[in-house]
């Protein structure tokens, strides 16, 4: 009796595991997926586009898409 309420509590665990496995996973595709259509802009200088997380800010809140553009613009 007691051995077949361990199995219960153990197989409980094993399909909460789980179940927390599958779910970060989901949220971890769709924060990547988020990341993947991130603003895009255009570099001030030399009009290349790139994410927003990789531009570089000038002083007048300018970006641009290295630190040499930057000095330049």
């Amino acid at each position: 009796m007691v051995w077949r309420g361990l199995l219960f509590f153990f197989l409980f665990l094993v399909i909460l595991w789980r179940w927390r496995q599958w779910r970060d996973g989901k949220e971890r595709i769709e924060k990547q997926e988020k990341e993947a259509f991130s603003e895009i802009i255009a570099c001030r200088h030399c009009g290349v586009h790139l994410p927003l997380a990789d531009a570089v800010r000038g002083k007048h809140g300018h970006f641009y898409c290295s630190i040499a553009h930057k000095d330049v613009g």
